[in-house]
C-alpha cells in the first residue's frame, strides 16, 4: 500500500469526521434555537394571558365599584325619601286639606264641629283666624282660634281672652291668649294617618270658607 493512498484516506476520513461534526453542529443550533423560540413563545402567551387576566381583574374592580356606587347612590336615594320632612310632606297637601288639619287638630281634640262653616281670615302675614261661624251657640269669643306660623313647622294656637261676658266681647277687652303648640308632624302622625282620619279632614274641607281668606279678622286684629 503505498504512502499516497494512505494520505488520501486519512484526508478523506478527516473530512468526513469535520463535515459530520459540522452537520452536528448546525443541528443541534437550530434545535437550540428552535427550543429557545418555543419558549419565548410560551413567555409571550403566558404575559398576554396575565396581561388579560389583569384587564379583567381591574375591569371587574371598576364595576363591583361602579355597582357600589350606584348601589350607595340608591340607598342614598330612598333613605332619602324614606326622611322626607313631615313639613314637606304637610306643605305639599293642598291649602284646603292643610286648613282642615288645622281645625281638626285645634278644635275640640280631633274631634271638629260639622254641619257648620268655618270662615278662614289670611290677611295679616303669618297669622291664620278661622272663626266657627255655623253653630250659633254661645259668643264669637268661643268659635274663634288664631293660628300664628312660627316657620319651623309650628303653629302657636292662641284662643280670645275677655274681661267681660262673651255677649259684651270686643277688641277693647278682649285679647289672644296663647294656648297651645301643634306641629306638622303630629296633625299628620295624629289626625291623617287612617283612612277615617282622612275622611274626618274631607270632610272638614266641605265646610270652608273661603271667601274670606284675603281678609283680615275685624272683630279682634291677629
Amino acid at each position: 500500500m503505498s504512502k499516497g493512498f494512505i494520505a488520501g484516506v486519512a484526508t478523506a476520513l478527516v473530512v468526513v469526521a469535520v463535515g459530520g461534526a459540522g452537520a452536528y453542529a448546525v443541528v443541534q443550533h437550530q434545535s437550540q434555537q428552535k427550543a429557545l423560540q418555543t419558549k419565548q413563545a410560551k413567555t409571550r402567551s403566558m404575559s398576554a394571558k396575565l396581561a388579560s387576566a389583569q384587564v379583567k381583574q381591574s375591569s371587574a374592580k371598576t364595576q363591583t365599584s361602579q355597582t357600589v356606587a350606584s348601589s350607595a347612590s340608591m340607598a342614598s336615594s330612598a333613605s332619602s325619601s324614606s326622611r322626607q320632612s313631615s313639613n314637606d310632606i304637610f306643605d305639599n297637601l293642598p291649602q284646603k286639606t292643610q286648613l282642615a288639619l288645622i281645625i281638626t287638630a285645634a278644635w275640640n281634640d280631633g274631634n271638629p264641629y260639622m254641619n257648620t262653616h268655618y270662615g278662614v281670615y289670611m290677611g295679616t302675614a303669618n297669622k291664620i283666624v278661622i272663626y266657627d261661624y255655623g253653630e250659633g251657640a254661645g259668643g264669637w269669643p268661643d268659635h274663634v282660634a288664631r293660628f300664628v306660623d312660627n316657620h319651623d313647622g309650628s303653629f302657636t294656637v292662641a284662643w280670645p281672652h275677655t274681661t267681660t261676658d262673651n255677649a259684651s266681647a270686643n277688641s277693647d277687652n278682649t285679647t289672644w291668649q296663647d294656648h297651645s303648640t301643634i306641629t306638622k308632624a303630629d296633625m299628620l302622625a295624629r289626625f291623617y294617618a287612617t283612612d277615617a282620619e282622612k275622611a274626618t279632614v274631607t270632610a272638614v274641607e266641605e265646610e270652608l270658607d273661603l271667601s274670606t281668606i284675603n281678609k283680615a279678622f275685624d272683630l279682634l286684629p291677629a
